[in-house]
């Protein structure tokens, strides 16, 4: 429990750690915007964090039991993540349908995971449920399916994969 309080956060903290992260996911809109869909490193580079090296790219700074300072966390993250490899959120990737680059939609994530809702059973959440049945009338209506169509949202492809399968059978 003592190390649990921790995560407890009061008001002030949450807004400091809400104002820099928001500031560094602005400015690495901005960059987006302008680069590369896809920035991918050699083998040889800092940004390779899968060589083998604990002294290389983000395995440099292990998960310890103290945490980091905001400004170290996000230099961590705009090195070794955000800046090389495939970018998803970018308007040109076409690869496939990622899970988030709409900022609009990315604040509706943040909602959701910041209060835990739970929107599978309309029980635990009422207008939860209500959304998520807007949202599949609407998909419906934009690609003309007729009415009484039902539909699923899943938290990603492997669970649309299963459901898909189960529904063919």
């Amino acid at each position: 429990r003592e190390k649990s309080k921790k995560l407890d956060l009061c008001e002030t903290r949450r807004k400091e750690l809400l104002d820099g992260v928001s500031n560094f996911a602005s400015k690495a809109l901005e960059r987006l915007r302008d680069g590369e869909t896809a920035v991918f490193s050699s083998a040889g580079d800092n940004n390779n964090n899968n060589s083998g090296s604990p002294s290389t790219g983000l395995r440099s700074s292990p998960i310890q039991d103290e945490p980091l300072g905001l400004e170290n966390i996000l230099d961590l993250y705009g090195k070794h993540v955000e800046n090389g490899g495939l970018r998803a959120a970018h308007g040109g990737h076409m690869a496939y349908v990622p899970s988030n680059g709409v900022f609009p939609a990315a604040m509706g994530d943040f909602l959701a995971d910041t209060l835990c809702t739970y929107a599978g059973r309309s029980t635990e959440s009422p207008g939860g449920v209500a959304m998520n049945n807007m949202l599949l009338e609407w998909m419906a209506e934009v690609f003309g399916y007729p009415d009484g169509f039902q539909g699923n949202l899943t938290s990603g492809g492997s669970s649309a994969t299963v459901i898909a399968m189960a529904t063919a059978r």
